[in-house]
């Protein structure tokens, strides 16, 4: 559970189905991004955690659910 999978490297995955790919792979971290990834393939629909709470929510619940981290958090301004 030490290693963790960057979002990225999945290409705008939907973050519930990222955090239970990375819980299936062994990871215990992820990093998310509040507005999804910059490199999202025309598959995988938008998403933002800024503008969709219930989203906040159904992921916060998958992360408790499977017992991952999130570990880095992109766009994080102060």
């Amino acid at each position: 559970d030490r290693l963790g999978i960057e979002n990225l490297s999945t290409f705008g995955l939907d973050p519930v189905e990222f955090v239970h790919l990375a819980a299936d792979l062994g990871c215990g971290h992820v990093s998310l991004n509040l507005r999804g990834s910059a490199n999202r393939l025309d598959m995988y629909p938008a998403w933002s955690f800024v503008e969709d709470a219930a989203l906040r929510r159904t992921v916060r619940a998958a992360l408790d659910e499977r017992g991952i981290a999130v570990s880095l958090g992109g766009e994080l301004r102060v």
